[in-house]
């Protein structure tokens, strides 16, 4: 089992694109890419990604975010009992907050690999905040900026899952 890093956005829409960037970085620097980790650049987070998660030691995802400090980085751990998302299957009596459509949260997905294959990696999610997201295939240059310290902080977090698994 590998590590997952999971960078995702569309490349089309400036800022958004941030996920895939960063895993070129990530790429580019030789550094935890490679034979332990395996990156992903979709455009969104789909319930096909489940089977993928499930089977990763441990899963990092990348992605833009709106806010008032572009190029901000965040990390968030989502444990076991995130509440970030639930699914919910008939007969719960639970209010659907992710239903099954073509966009999922981090969270929400980490639920369907629990549901549907029984496992839960632990994740993670590193989020850079946007400034444009109209059309354009240009980050902007805050986001730009920040892409070596959100590329640092992914390699963090597996370096120290995989110290964790020793």
């Amino acid at each position: 089992m590998r590590f997952l890093v999971v960078g995702y956005g569309n490349s089309l829409r400036c800022d958004d694109a941030v996920g895939p960037r960063v895993l070129d970085r990530l790429e580019a620097d030789g550094a935890s890419i490679g034979t332990e980790v395996r990156a992903l650049r979709p455009q969104q987070l789909t319930p096909e990604l489940a089977e993928d998660v499930s089977g990763s030691r441990g899963v990092v995802f990348v992605d833009a975010r709106e806010g008032a400090v572009p190029g901000e980085v965040r990390v968030e751990s989502l444990g076991a009992n995130s509440d970030e998302a639930r699914v919910v299957t008939p007969g719960d009596g639970v209010i659907d907050r992710a239903p099954l459509t073509h966009a999922l949260s981090a969270g929400a997905l980490l639920e369907y690999a629990d549901r549907l294959f029984g496992a839960r990696p632990p994740a993670a999610v590193v989020t850079v905040t946007g400034e444009r997201f109209g059309v354009g295939e240009r980050l902007s240059a805050r986001v730009e900026a920040a892409i070596p310290e959100a590329a640092r902080r992914v390699r963090e977090i597996i370096d120290g899952w995989a110290l964790e698994a020793r």
